[in-house]
């Protein structure tokens, strides 16, 4: 194998464990409030599974494997990037059927008419709202590994450097930073 094309490879890798990473995080955040929402939402039988260990699995793998550098390393480094997209989506999943569970639970205490049980039921919806906001986030970068998966181009990658946002956004902060004159800027340096 040439150079240039463990380079490649190495490149494609170095993006994929951009995106189990991201994922990864979106998996132990699902988690998280996942338990928050339950913990408020008294008898939910909803779970989020906290499956950051397996994804842990899977970054390992993807990590030892782009250390190869060899030409069967891309097809096993897309095999282990679709796992993690399948273990996050079904953490989406999951969120989602808790949060709806929980939708029912509090639109049933804002009837029962008493102002603790309207302010308990205030309390987690709020909760399963940032736990779905929290989904549909998920759900983009679940989207995002597909496409890797089929090959077909990533707009606005989520977690990337080289999103359009972000550059924007450190743009717009590097110009609105007054530059020190050139006399101010020689006695820095001394």
């Amino acid at each position: 194998m040439e150079r240039a094309e463990a380079d490649a490879i190495y490149e494609q890798g170095r993006d994929a464990v951009v995106a189990v990473l991201v994922a990864a995080d979106g998996v132990r955040t699902l988690a998280r409030e996942g338990k928050r929402l339950s913990a408020k939402a008294d008898g939910t039988v909803a779970r989020v599974r906290n499956r950051s260990r397996a994804v842990g699995r899977r970054l390992g793998a993807i990590s030892r494997t782009l250390g190869r550098r060899t030409g069967e390393a891309k097809g096993e480094v897309l095999a282990l990037t679709g796992e993690t997209g399948r273990l996050l989506a079904a953490s989406v999943r999951e969120a989602r059927a808790l949060a709806d569970e929980a939708r029912a639970q509090a639109e049933a205490l804002a009837r029962s008419g008493t102002a603790n049980a309207k302010r308990k039921a205030a309390r987690i919806l709020a909760a399963a709202e940032r736990l779905e906001t929290l989904a549909v986030g998920s759900d983009k970068v679940v989207e995002q590994i597909r496409r890797r998966l089929a090959g077909e181009p990533i707009r606005d990658r989520i977690g990337s450097s080289r999103s359009s946002t972000r550059t924007r956004g450190r743009s717009a902060r590097a110009s609105s930073v007054p530059r020190p004159s050139s006399a101010t800027s020689s006695s820095w340096r001394r």
